[in-house]
């Protein structure tokens, strides 16, 4: 199996273009730098890091990327340093640079990762660094005074570049991958001690069984509610919650294995509190939508956490580190932030089109703004102190896996 480590190669010409990639991202510093720019030059530096590290790290000069890679990735950033096709170009060297980054911490930490796993870590990378460039250029509008964004459908055509940007370079380097022959599938692992493990108390023998069908209960009054007004925002998105909130349910039938009372009430306070915040409280409560984007999200991590830790269990070619598994779970919210920012704005566009109400509703620059910080803080709290909570459900992923093959 083909490690994302061999990808550093030492040929001679090779080299020659890494080199010569190196003095144009180094001159492009330049130039911006006295032209008075700064976010160039920054993008530009972390080429340059990011191009010669594998250098130094074997010390061996001749250890460079894939020349394809350093022609793209120094293509984005002149493409950017001229002001063509701007946000596209910009987040171009995002991604480019985030396979670049892949790379290195392959070679430099105990991580190992495949081929097939960094092309979705170039994905959520390019869109969750999206969203904390929305966040930053904000906060300095904030106070700076500046205008670089002068309202949230510039945000938001922003996040819909970054993110066809990020799946185009994903789709691109897996059809890469595939040329040159290193694209595989990875190997399953026997099945470990983890996937016997029992999960906390199950909500059938749980006191908070109660608390979850009150919730269930008055999401189907609302559900009923809005098929009698014939509101079709109050129907969907009450039913959609309704569904969400009987997942465990779903899951221990489908898997024999009852899911915690502790994470069943996790998973339907954070859709009873989205769907009775679109009857009200989100437009006029002002602390509401951070609370429901922060417990939302935090099972957003938490399902990226089993994702990564089953494929961790499942593969024997990848290896992650706790550290590594937080990374990746903040970057996987963030980036499933951006989508959910994006669903709501192209709601609110199909609305004004078709003249309908928006199912879905946006607030405002300073809201999605806020939506995206609160998204990360729900995913840092679940990633340093929550995880443990779905280790069940990672072993149930990983089995999932292993039976399919």
């Amino acid at each position: 199996m083909t490690t994302i480590e061999e990808f550093v190669r030492g040929e001679r010409l090779n080299a020659v273009v890494g080199w010569m990639a190196v003095l144009t991202c180094l001159l492009v510093v330049g130039l911006e730098l006295r032209a008075g720019e700064t976010l160039v030059p920054v993008f530009a530096l972390g080429c340059v890091v990011a191009v010669v590290l594998p250098a130094v790290v074997r010390r061996d000069p001749s250890a460079m990327l894939p020349w394809e890679l350093l022609v793209v990735l120094v293509g984005f950033l002149l493409a950017r340093a001229a002001s063509v096709a701007v946000p596209l170009s910009g987040y171009g060297v995002v991604a480019a640079l985030a396979l670049a980054v892949a790379v290195d911490v392959d070679v430099l930490t105990p991580v190992d990762m495949t081929p097939w796993f960094s092309v979705g870590f170039v994905t959520v990378t390019t869109m969750a660094i999206a969203a904390l460039w929305g966040i930053t250029q904000y906060a300095i509008d904030a106070v700076a005074g500046t205008t670089h964004l002068a309202s949230n459908a510039d945000l938001m055509w922003d996040l819909l570049a970054a993110t066809v940007v990020g799946v185009a370079a994903g789709v691109t380097f897996e059809a890469y991958l595939r040329r040159v022959g290193r694209l595989a599938a990875p190997e399953p692992t026997a099945p470990s001690d983890d996937t016997a493990r029992q999960d906390r108390v199950p909500l059938s023998a749980s006191r908070l069984r109660y608390v979850v069908r009150g919730m269930q209960a008055t999401l189907l009054a609302v559900t009923v509610y809005g098929v009698a007004t014939v509101d079709l925002a109050v129907v969907s998105n009450a039913g959609i919650a309704l569904g969400v909130t009987f997942v465990p349910t779903v899951v221990g039938r489908r898997y024999g294995r009852s899911v915690s009372a502790g994470l069943a009430l996790w998973i339907t306070a954070a859709a009873f509190l989205h769907a009775i915040g679109l009857l009200g409280p989100y437009g006029s409560v002002g602390w509401y939508d951070q609370v429901t984007h922060t417990l939302s999200a935090s099972l957003v991590a938490g399902v990226g956490y089993a994702i990564v830790r089953a494929v961790d269990h499942w593969s024997t070619d990848v290896t992650f580190t706790p550290a590594f598994r937080v990374v990746c779970v903040v970057l996987f919210v963030l980036a499933a932030g951006v989508c959910w920012e994006l669903v709501e704005f192209g709601a609110g566009g199909a609305a004004s089109l078709l003249g309908h109400e928006a199912v879905l509703v946006q607030y405002g620059l300073r809201d999605t703004v806020l939506d995206l910080v609160f998204d990360a803080v729900g995913a840092l709290a679940v990633a340093l102190w929550g995880i443990s909570y779905f280790d069940g459900v990672a072993d149930l992923i990983s089995a999932s896996l292993r039976a399919s093959k």
